[in-house]
């Protein structure tokens, strides 16, 4: 809204200009559905056997192979024909050199 639309409702000016008031929050209001899903939501179990599935189902990381080389800056492995330059023996990509 602009200063000449102010000027021709004054009245309106007020919502405009005040802060929206900030309701009063109690945490004894906290809903009874969310408490109760709060309960009943399982946690891992204590043995680990839910951990060891998650880790089987995880592929194996891959070892750096001959042809490629972990940039130096950002980490990333690339394979040797995005080499840039070398810093000392440390290799940098081309997109980071």
């Amino acid at each position: 809204m602009s200063q000449d639309d102010l000027d021709l409702y004054p009245e309106q000016t007020d919502e405009f200009i005040a802060p929206a008031p900030i309701p009063d929050f109690d945490e004894d209001e906290i809903d009874e559905d969310e408490q109760m899903l709060a309960k009943e939501e399982e946690l891992p179990s204590e043995s680990g056997e839910e951990r060891e599935e998650e880790k089987e189902a995880l592929p194996a990381a891959m070892p750096v192979q001959e042809d490629e080389f972990v940039c130096s800056v950002c980490y990333l492995v690339k394979h040797k024909s995005q080499l840039g330059r070398m810093e000392g023996k440390k290799p940098v990509c081309k997109e980071c050199a």
